[in-house]
This record gives C-alpha cells, sequence and structure tokens, in this order.
C-alpha cells in the first residue's frame, strides 16, 4: 500500500537553482522548491537558514532534500524545525565531513581571494559532471552560476568554508557519489554510494537517485 502524499522542500546547491532537480521524480508527493534569498550583511548560517525555511508549512510532518549546499543548509534548517526525513545528496553533514583542500582553503582564508573565480572559471561545469553528460548538462550548469546573484555567491562560499556544525539531525539519509571531485567520498562517513556518482550525478543519475528516495519514504 502506498503512503500517502507527503510535502517535500527541495533546496539546491551553490550557483544552482531548481532546474538542477529536472532529472529528480518524487510523483506523486507535493514537491516544493525553496528558492536562495539574498543573504542579510554579516549573517550567520543559522540566521540565514531561519529565513529559508519560512515556505516550510511547519504545522504537518515535511521531508527535506538538499543538494551540494542546500545539504548543508537543510542540517541548519533540521536543527531548528526537525523533519521527519532528511536527505543529502553531494554534501556533507558536519565540518569533520570537510575534504582537505577546503579545510585548507578555510586555515588561510583563501575564499576571500579573486570573489568572482568560482563564477568565472568556465570549465568547472565540465569538471564536476560526468563524461556522459558534458555538453547539455555542463551548458545548464554554467547558465546556473552566471545566473546567481554575485552578492549570494561571496556569502555562500565564506560560510560554507567556515561551517563548524558537529550535529547530525535525526532520520538522515546522505547519498554520495564515489566520484565527487567536491566533497570527495572518502571524506564523508555512512552514506549510500552511488557507483561513479560525480558532484552533480543530482542530473547524470537522477533516477538511480529518485528510486532511492522514494523506497525510504515508501512511494
Amino acid at each position: 500500500m502506498m503512503a500517502e502524499p507527503k510535502d517535500i522542500y527541495l533546496i539546491p546547491g551553490y550557483g544552482a537553482d531548481k532546474r538542477i532537480f529536472y532529472n529528480l521524480n518524487l510523483t506523486p508527493n507535493n514537491v516544493h522548491i525553496i528558492e536562495w534569498i539574498k543573504p542579510l550583511s554579516g549573517e550567520t548560517i543559522e540566521s540565514y537558514a531561519t529565513r529559508m525555511a519560512e515556505p516550510i508549512d511547519k504545522s504537518k510532518p515535511f521531508i527535506l532534500i538538499g543538494f551540494s549546499m542546500g545539504g548543508i543548509i537543510s542540517v541548519e534548517i533540521a536543527k531548528q524545525f526537525p523533519p521527519e526525513k532528511i536527505f543529502l545528496i553531494s554534501s556533507i553533514k558536519t565540518k569533520y565531513e570537510m575534504p582537505w583542500h577546503l579545510r585548507f582553503v578555510r586555515k588561510f582564508q583563501l575564499q576571500r581571494l579573486s570573489p568572482l573565480l568560482i563564477k568565472r572559471l568556465r570549465f568547472l561545469a565540465g569538471m564536476f559532471v560526468d563524461n556522459s553528460g558534458k555538453g547539455a548538462d555542463a551548458k545548464l550548469v554554467m547558465d546556473m552560476l552566471n545566473s546567481s546573484d554575485e552578492q549570494f555567491l561571496l556569502w555562500a562560499r565564506n560560510v560554507i568554508v567556515n561551517w563548524n556544525n558537529t550535529t547530525i539531525p535525526p532520520n538522515l539519509f546522505h547519498i554520495h557519489g564515489t566520484n565527487d571531485r567536491v566533497f570527495m567520498f572518502k571524506s564523508v562517513k555512512n552514506v549510500i554510494p552511488i557507483e561513479g556518482g560525480t558532484h552533480l550525478m543530482i542530473i547524470t543519475k537522477g533516477r538511480e537517485i529518485s528510486k532511492i528516495i522514494r523506497e525510504k519514504l515508501d512511494i
């Protein structure tokens, strides 16, 4: 017997928008995309997560799904407003899963250098997509990056690098690709592995990820 439709809230990643989820199939649930909002001057990630959670109907059970940085924000939301279940895709749960290259950036605060670097280096799109996905998928990723608010990108890069969380919310499922080059697979623990999945497997392996989520939600 299929479960009743659930309210599912999706949060995209750094420099991404709702288009990143186009290959995710979670019907017949009530799926909502929480779009990024402009950060306030000097805003903490905790305060930002509170504002990001405003569209969520907290009067009934809900599901959170966060991709990449969206996973980080999902964890911060879950600490304030516990969901029924939470799914992280290509993300990290705590500061202990931060890969060495981001810990290096944090140590020397290198994220403050060349503010537009991430937005301008076009090869990053192809770098993080499966070989089979280069082309249309890489173009989509670059279009999302180029459409992103500059103020948000600068703020987001800083809070990701300096994220200090040590709390793992209950009922959390972490789906991670074995070929992720951003949050490297060897740095994360207790995950559901996607063999060959890259950081952008939400696009290239959407069917496989959808199946895992649907099984965990009994749909």
